[in-house]
């Protein structure tokens, strides 16, 4: 009984629904611009592995908070060509990109989503950058 109840909380806690991503989580707005852009430079880092860049551009909306300036800086100093239009230049499919930095039990929660591929890392923070204290999880849907 109790294994059955242990499993049961381990798989719900493990669903995710990238359609309720937002590009802003609550901490976000607290967080330091070093930390954002180093948090944001290692999981863009990490994404070339499973998205090459120039391979296909991505479309996102345009966001010019600190938080989103960081990303999409990350994103093309890594190589990637971000197109905001719905419409893909050169007949090649933009994929669509949400990311998000959220707190998670005393911890900050980063996830970058691009196409089929969803990329979650946890940090600690500080004004001068940020430290990855879990390993990274790398999804791929079909």
């Amino acid at each position: 009984m109790a294994f059955a109840v242990a499993a049961t909380f381990l798989l719900s806690s493990c669903q995710t629904d990238t359609e309720t991503l937002t590009t802003h989580g609550p901490s976000s707005s607290s967080l330091s611009e070093p930390a954002v852009a180093a948090i944001s430079g290692d999981i863009v880092s990490r994404l070339a592995e499973q998205v090459a860049p120039g391979s296909a551009p991505l479309r996102l909306d345009e966001d010019q908070s600190p938080h989103g300036v960081a990303w999409q800086s990350a994103l093309r100093s890594a190589g990637y060509v971000i197109n905001a239009e719905p419409a893909a230049p050169a007949g090649k499919r933009a994929l669509d990109v949400t990311y998000g930095i959220d707190e998670f039990e005393g911890r900050i929660l980063a996830r970058l989503v691009v196409g089929s591929v969803e990329i979650t890392r946890g940090y600690n923070a500080s004004i001068d950058g940020a430290m990855p204290v879990t390993p990274l999880s790398v999804i791929t849907r079909n």
